[in-house]
């Protein structure tokens, strides 16, 4: 808090996702509508919706050159970090996990059957 309030005028601090503002008015009317529409209270494809992965594998085409990837969009950090866990990390590979560090990354790594190959450290 002190470090936001120290910063210069017109700072936006997104740090753990929290705001000190309110959605923009269209983001609001869109949300309400979203609302009434089935699909919204279902899960999704765990790779995220494929219009949502296209367009964002436009953008680092476009905006950054980066051409003939997949791309995934998931629903958060969290879940973005366990599905990095299981796509790279085979069963009996060593993680090392530098302190301080987020609960839910051991717990990524345990939950996928790597808590024995486990390092943290240092503290």
């Amino acid at each position: 808090r002190t470090l936001v309030q120290s910063a210069p005028e017109g700072t936006l601090s997104l740090a753990q996702g929290i705001t000190s503002w309110g959605p923009p008015e269209e983001a609001l009317t869109e949300a309400a509508a979203a609302v009434r529409e089935q699909a919204t209270g279902v899960y999704g494809p765990g790779e995220g919706i494929q219009t949502l992965r296209d367009a964002f594998a436009a953008s680092l085409d476009s905006d950054f050159g980066v051409r003939g990837v997949e791309v995934m969009v998931t629903a958060g950090a969290n879940q973005a970090y366990v599905n990095t866990v299981l796509a790279t990390m085979d069963h009996g590979d060593a993680a090392v996990l530098f302190a301080p560090y987020y609960f839910n990354h051991r717990m990524a790594i345990q939950m996928c059957g790597h808590a024995a190959d486990l390092l943290t450290g240092p503290a």
